[in-house]
């Protein structure tokens, strides 16, 4: 009982000292602190980070929506028009790059597709979002009408078996990116499919979500956090 009081009473101060100082939200990632209690580690919580929003492009069509009203700071975008092609000719990249050090991840659940012609995944900030075939030119990426890999050059996966399925309407795909690990893993409807790529990205590169899908396909992003 005494240490269990002990905890709480620190857990208080720490709140206190918050309020106190009015930090900003990067002040408080820098000050983020650990503090030893008889072996149990009390960590402060980061800041949640900023939201995901994204600029759409496509090449021969900018028919996108996007609703950022949706519940716990989700993004839903939305391919409105285009070819009814079997490519992804509509890419979404966000605006907000990941943190450069620590393990992320994002989610994103399909609500609306024909064909599942949907590959969610990492980017650098040099995609092209008017550029065509962009799964094989800038980026890391899962797809969703086979479930298999593709990416940018010196991997250049167009099709690496991976999990080998076919993802339909309401499954979520969670894209987990480790910077200190350097790997990218997915995560559908709760079951983690592995690491998928290892040592393709440098410390210091500018990483983004990224989402390319056909016409008419809607999907919903969630919010980073920390994992």
């Amino acid at each position: 009982a005494l240490f269990e009081t002990y905890v709480k009473k620190r857990i208080e101060d720490i709140n206190w000292w918050l309020k106190e100082e009015e930090l900003d939200e990067e002040e408080i990632v820098i000050v983020h602190e650990v503090e030893e209690c008889h072996g149990v580690e009390l960590m402060r919580p980061s800041p949640p980070l900023p939201p995901l929003d994204f600029t759409g492009g496509c090449h021969n069509c900018t028919a996108f929506a996007m609703d950022t009203s949706g519940e716990g700071r989700k993004t839903i975008l939305t391919k409105s028009s285009g070819n009814d092609g079997f490519c992804c000719d509509g890419n979404c990249l966000s605006n907000t790059a990941l943190p450069m050090t620590g393990k992320y991840k994002f989610s994103v659940t399909v609500k609306k597709t024909e064909y599942s012609y949907i590959s969610v995944g990492i980017a650098s900030s040099s995609f092209e979002k008017n550029g065509t075939d962009m799964y094989n030119k800038c980026g890391w990426y899962f797809a969703l009408h086979n479930g298999n890999l593709y990416s940018q050059p010196p991997t250049s996966y167009g099709g690496e078996p991976y999990h080998n399925s076919k993802v339909e309407v309401g499954s979520t795909v969670d894209v987990v990116v480790d910077r200190n690990a350097n790997t990218i893993s997915f995560i559908l409807d709760g079951t983690d499919c592995g690491v998928a790529y290892t040592g393709v990205f440098n410390d210091d590169d500018d990483l983004r979500a990224c989402v390319m899908f056909n016409n008419y396909d809607s999907v919903e992003v969630g919010e980073v956090v920390a994992c």
